[in-house]
């Protein structure tokens, strides 16, 4: 059943873009789920790059060597003149995101909401 599968969603990939596919077809639903399955992989992949890119700038303190007449001297200085994330707050950024995203069924609010509703501490942690 999996290499049917496997064999199924390769035709659909080939058959042209998801765009011009009749939604709901066969087709584009295995075009649909080809693409969420490269859309997850890209977050994690995204994350473990500005993990690792954060990983060199603390290795090399890039915040003592930029910009160059007068350096932002601390990562601290560095994260708010340019107002980017470390690795914490990009890990956050993405929970957060995907807090949001989470499906929800009809008449009822997603579980972020629940949670910001029901614990305000654990809300406040959870950000």
């Amino acid at each position: 059943m999996r290499t049917q599968q496997w064999t199924e969603q390769q035709e659909a990939g080939a058959s042209g873009p998801r765009a011009l596919s009749e939604p709901g077809s066969p087709v584009w639903c295995w075009q649909t789920i080809s693409h969420l399955q490269t859309l997850w992989e890209s977050v994690s992949i995204d994350l473990r790059l500005y993990e690792n890119t954060w990983a060199a700038a603390e290795e090399h303190q890039v915040w003592e060597n930029v910009p160059y007449e007068q350096p932002y001297g601390s990562k601290e200085r560095m994260l708010e003149a340019l107002e980017v994330g470390d690795v914490p707050a990009a890990r956050a950024k993405v929970v957060g995101m995907a807090m949001n995203a989470i499906p929800t069924r009809r008449g009822k609010r997603n579980l972020s909401d629940r949670i910001a509703d029901n614990d305000p501490d654990v809300w406040e942690r959870m950000k």
